[in-house]
């Protein structure tokens, strides 16, 4: 079991608080998604900083834990990227409590560092220049719109 202290800052009226918390290394309550909605990922547990972080910045603790899950990982690729303009401008107001993390690290919170480089940084690099396959990423897993033949021209259970 991990103990985490409680902290507080505030920046622009949103209160950066990461609660006091006993955070159970193991899922105590694995959802619908098989992710596990009431602690964070095995790898961010074991670093209490990362913890810390996406505590302070907001991050859906769902989206730290292990997936192959496509939609997952570009939720976790937008968060990312939310979470280091969020930090930037924290740290630029001069109200960042915690210890410095760089852009980098914070990856650590959503994965390994070289996966992501190596498959999620350039697989969703300019994703936004591909409107169609955003739309599918971004719909619900009961909507059809659009069809996963419109967008990969094939049909799969899971998209990995």
């Amino acid at each position: 079991m991990l103990i985490i202290c409680s902290s507080q800052s505030t920046y622009d009226n949103v209160s950066l608080h990461a609660p006091s918390a006993s955070l159970p290394a193991t899922s105590t309550a694995p959802s619908d998604s098989g992710l596990d909605s009431q602690t964070f990922g095995e790898q961010v547990l074991k670093n209490p900083l990362l913890v810390r972080v996406a505590s302070a910045l907001g991050i859906d603790s769902t989206l730290t834990h292990r997936t192959d899950s496509l939609r997952v990982w570009y939720k976790k690729y937008n968060t990312y990227t939310e979470a280091v303009a969020k930090l930037t401008q924290i740290k630029t107001a001069g109200v960042w409590k915690l210890a410095d993390i760089s852009r980098i690290e914070l990856i650590n919170i959503f994965g390994g560092r070289s996966f992501w480089h190596s498959h999620i940084r350039s697989g969703f690099g300019d994703i936004q220049n591909h409107k169609i396959m955003v739309e599918w990423l971004e719909r619900e897993e009961d909507d059809d719109d659009p069809s996963d033949v419109g967008v990969w021209h094939l049909q799969k259970s899971h998209y990995t």
